[in-house]
């Protein structure tokens, strides 16, 4: 399979470049380069690929042979040969890692004059996965690393992560930033290898007392660069102009690099945010043959025809009237997307966070009290109890499901704080369809009422045509709680993952039924594993839902309060799995 992927990297480059090239697969650790033959080199397997679901590594591997390609037609490594004659030996490994960063920088910022559609958005979303993979600052040992690190993420994102501990290298950071972002955005090449050297002339505080021999290889691996430095070469663009475009929008590196130099301090603000990019199996059909793709098809169909199945057949362990489970018509996406807008921020903040907490989710050695003992601490000058390793095991956090219930009942058309809490209860589902739909994790969301019944909404596939449907999520009687989050559980039950969450959004006591059996059924399903979150709307009766779904419970107002500390809620939870 991954020689296939790489037999139509040749394509692409060939249709873009009207030239051969050869790919291979990359030798671990490197997650791939480029050399003067037009071989391209990428990793089948590396670290970053970790908690990435198929189509999420395939888009991350299709991005990191776009970047290389771009090297083929942007760069020029024959400046590096002569560079390599006028330095000696440690000036030209700081030259070369200067230049290399203000060179990967330069051509994803000049991306888009080449490329378009699905090569950007997996360029974008392997540059954003590296991102999130360096270390933050203060974990970097040695001033002239943290230096790097910085130039690394200022390039790549505009943001940078931490605080610097070191002073020398905040200053020289701070001397360097503005040339390098001058260097990133020219369209010379004589222009950015200037501005290299100058860079490492402002760093030579640093690097002079670095070690490279032992570190210059640690720098690359550490901080996830995903070219190798080249000697020699010509770029395919030699002595051809091409009309520079700049991306000027406010969610660009280049605009909060702009940013950053106008404020100079480092770490985000309470208004940085990074676009989470969605990857799904949809993006990766344009490299896929047609008989392979009609099959693929098949495939989901019945799929989707066997889990339909089995939802069907659920039924409450508590005695009803009647149940009724019904399908919703899909809404407007255009209206979908205009109704989102003012909530992407706090959805792509989420997003963020469990993208880390997913990421993070890893295998890892740790300093322990008992363990395996490490010498090197063991005989450190500094003492420390904790001279002992021992390597973590996994979570799987990303393996959860998730069912979200809504109470559709009549009391839902009072107003809270000049909304009505239908608006905010469907616009909180929303928002957690949103921020979940990047990680391919199982979500399903209804609304109850009467006794009972159900309204589908999102049957846990979360796409977005699914989460349209709740644009007409409405009230309609009374509301029987106990036996709707029995239906939930059963809902839970059904699927194969290993973590279950069950988040039911209400405004009150349940009008059939007692809140006694609620308080149960949270507990049957808290003893069965499976983590429950209560989330109140409005003051109506917040001292007895807090009875009924305990210490995991949460009163909003609005959907801002709302969605920001429940997702911090939600955080904890799946952390502590």
């Amino acid at each position: 399979m991954f020689e296939k992927e790489l037999r139509n990297f040749e394509h692409i480059f060939r249709g873009i470049t009207g030239k051969r090239c050869v790919c291979f697969p990359e030798t671990p650790p490197e997650l791939g380069h480029t050399d003067e033959n037009a071989h391209i080199y990428v990793a089948e397997n590396h670290e970053y690929y970790k908690g990435l679901s198929i189509a999420e590594q395939k888009m991350f591997r299709l991005g990191i042979f776009t970047h290389e390609m771009l090297h083929q037609i942007f760069s020029n490594f024959s400046l590096l040969q002569r560079m390599a004659e006028k330095l000696d030996e440690k000036e030209y490994r700081v030259f070369a890692e200067c230049n290399n960063l203000v060179e990967d920088a330069s051509i994803e910022f000049m991306a888009s004059n080449v490329i378009k559609g699905k090569l950007l958005k997996a360029l974008q979303f392997s540059i954003q996965t590296i991102y999130l993979n360096t270390p933050e600052l203060q974990e970097i040992p040695s001033p002239y690393q943290q230096f790097i690190c910085a130039l690394v993420q200022f390039g790549d994102m505009g943001i940078l992560k931490g605080d610097f501990t070191f002073p020398e290298s905040k200053e020289c950071f701070n001397q360097a930033a503005k040339l390098f972002d001058k260097a990133v955005e020219s369209q010379s090449t004589i222009v950015r290898k200037n501005c290299a050297v100058k860079i490492m002339e402002i760093a030579k505080p640093l690097w002079e007392k670095e070690d490279l021999e032992d570190k210059s290889k640690s720098i690359s691996d550490l901080f996830g660069s995903s070219s190798k430095t080249l000697t020699k070469g010509t770029s395919c663009c030699d002595g051809k102009s091409i009309k520079i475009h700049e991306d000027e929008t406010e969610n660009s590196a280049s605009a909060r690099r702009k940013k950053y130099l106008k404020k100079k301090t480092s770490g985000a603000d309470d208004n940085d945010s990074i676009h989470v990019i969605v990857i799904t199996s949809e993006d990766l059909d344009w490299l896929t043959s047609s008989e392979d793709l009609a099959v693929k098809r098949q495939n989901e169909e019945e799929k989707q025809n066997r889990e339909d199945a089995i939802d069907k057949s659920i039924r409450p362990n508590i005695s009803v009237d009647r149940l009724r489970n019904l399908d919703v018509e899909c809404g407007v996406e255009e209206e979908y997307k205009n109704h989102m807008t003012a909530y992407r921020p706090i959805i792509n903040s989420f997003s963020k966070t469990l993208q880390r907490i997913f990421q993070n989710d890893k295998s890892e050695v740790v300093k322990k009290k008992k363990g395996k003992l490490n010498i090197e601490r063991y005989y450190a000058p500094r003492k420390t109890p904790r001279i002992f390793d021992r390597r973590t095991t996994p979570k799987n956090i990303k393996d959860m499901a998730i069912t979200i219930a809504i109470d559709e009942s009549g009391s839902m058309t009072a107003e809270e704080m000049g909304k009505k809490r239908t608006r905010i209860a469907k616009e909180v589902a929303l928002c957690f369809a949103e921020a979940f739909s990047p990680f391919n994790v199982p979500l399903y969301v209804f609304g109850y009422h009467d006794d009972v019944t159900h309204h589908h909404y999102i049957k846990w596939r979360n796409t977005k045509k699914e989460r349209t449907k709740l644009l007409v999520y409405n009230c309609y009687g009374c509301n029987h709680d106990a036996a709707s989050i029995n239906y939930a559980v059963e809902l839970l039950k059904s699927r194969k993952e290993k973590h279950k969450l069950l988040i039911v959004i209400t405004d009150g006591i349940p009008s059939i039924g007692e809140p006694l059996d609620v308080q149960n059924e949270v507990r049957k399903a808290r003893k069965m594993g499976y983590a429950v979150l209560g989330v109140a709307i409005g003051n109506d009766a917040t001292e007895a839902i807090k009875t009924m779904y305990g210490k995991d419970f949460f009163h909003v107002t609005s959907t801002e309060t709302a969605f920001k500390n429940v997702a911090k809620i939600i955080s904890k939870m799946i952390q502590s799995w």
